[in-house]
């Protein structure tokens, strides 16, 4: 992000200071339930404690909402947009990337903007008078269109043609991995020099040391020890079927439990039912739904282990989040996984067994 605003000093270098739009209204849709709205939200909350560091020579703002007739609602609050934002967060259903293609860019155009940051980009607006920046977070339906692109929607031609609109005509591209950078790059043909890598980052503070209320918020939730977690959305790239197979086995000795925490829907739902039932362990999957942030540190520290198996991710913010709990959570899982992956599951159970025997697990 650096980057790019310091190349918006270079262009508006005029004695007065740019003014830099951040469209804080994914936080209000389906979005905000998932990563992209941790992402934002992290965003604007960031933003907001270096205020000293960019205040002198830019303004940042945030876009919280729009209305046709009302216009925009922009504050320079960053941290009060991320928290409205967040409290309403999926209010507004399916329809604000419709909204932000068609009637964006003419309710931009009346206020003193320098730059738009879309840091979700469904819905990029069209005819946008001013240069913009699109965060990309993965290219997943182009290279998966089976899995989610339908052909009543004009398949992955369609989504090829949205997302070139999307990047290439970004005047910048943050992108928030290596793997999302050269993907753009390989599928879009965005030039690479217009990309910038910036990786998400996780507030370490909250992911370190015990608050001690594990046991309280176990109950409260209905989890009951040992389980492994899965933190995301249901789909078939987070390849659920490996853990419920291993769950399977596992549980032959050891009554452990599988935890899916993350807002689903009922075509994750059911997919994650007919899975368990395939596998013979619906009655040891336990769905959270969305899980409060505060929450969720002290959901992963109570965790045996933390279940990551996506064959695809942008980033994968779920392991960087457990990373600074416990140094030997790492050690755990590179056994359990290998041992599964390596020999299909037969040494799960033994190998699950063995770590929770081990008198540091904890």
């Amino acid at each position: 992000m650096g980057l790019v605003l310091g190349e918006v000093r270079t262009l508006y270098s005029t004695g007065v200071r740019p003014v830099i739009l951040i469209d804080a209204t994914s936080l209000r849709s389906s979005a905000g339930l998932r990563g992209i709205g941790r992402y934002v939200f992290d965003l604007l909350q960031g933003l907001a404690g270096l205020r000293a560091r960019w205040s002198l020579t830019m303004e940042l703002q945030a876009l919280a909402r729009f209305h046709p007739s009302a216009g925009l609602a922009i504050s320079s609050d960053l941290a009060a947009v991320a928290e409205e934002g967040m409290a309403a967060r999926a209010s507004l259903g399916g329809s604000l990337p419709y909204l932000r293609r068609w009637l964006l860019a003419p309710l931009i155009a009346r206020h003193r903007v320098s730059l738009l940051h879309l840091p979700a980009s469904f819905g990029t607006p069209v005819g946008l008078s001013v240069p913009r920046v699109n965060t990309c977070h993965d290219l997943i339906p182009l290279q998966r269109p089976r899995e989610y692109l339908s052909l009543s929607s004009g398949g992955r031609p369609a989504r090829w043609l949205t997302d070139l609109r999307r990047y290439r005509g970004a005047s910048r591209v943050i992108a928030i991995s290596e793997r999302t950078r050269r993907d753009l790059v390989k599928l879009l043909s965005v030039p690479d020099h217009r990309i910038d890598v910036v990786h998400n980052g996780i507030d370490l503070e909250r992911y370190q040391g015990s608050s001690g209320g594990e046991q309280a918020l176990l109950a409260r939730l209905g989890v009951r020890a040992p389980y492994a977690l899965f933190v995301g959305y249901v789909e078939p790239r987070k390849n659920l079927a490996v853990a419920l197979a291993a769950l399977s086995r596992a549980r032959r000795q050891i009554p452990l439990e599988l935890v899916v925490a993350g807002a689903q829907d009922a075509t994750s739902l059911r997919a994650l039912r007919s899975m368990a039932e395939t596998y013979g362990v619906q009655g040891a999957v336990r769905t959270l739904g969305f899980v409060e942030d505060k929450d969720l540190p002290m959901l992963y520290r109570g965790a045996v282990a933390l279940l990551f198996l996506s064959e695809i991710e942008g980033f994968g913010l779920p392991v960087r989040r457990r990373w600074p709990l416990d140094v030997l959570f790492w050690w755990r899982v590179t056994v359990l996984v290998t041992r599964w992956l390596a020999t299909q599951g037969s040494s799960w159970m033994l190998g699950m067994r063995q770590e929770l025997q081990r008198p540091w697990f904890g």
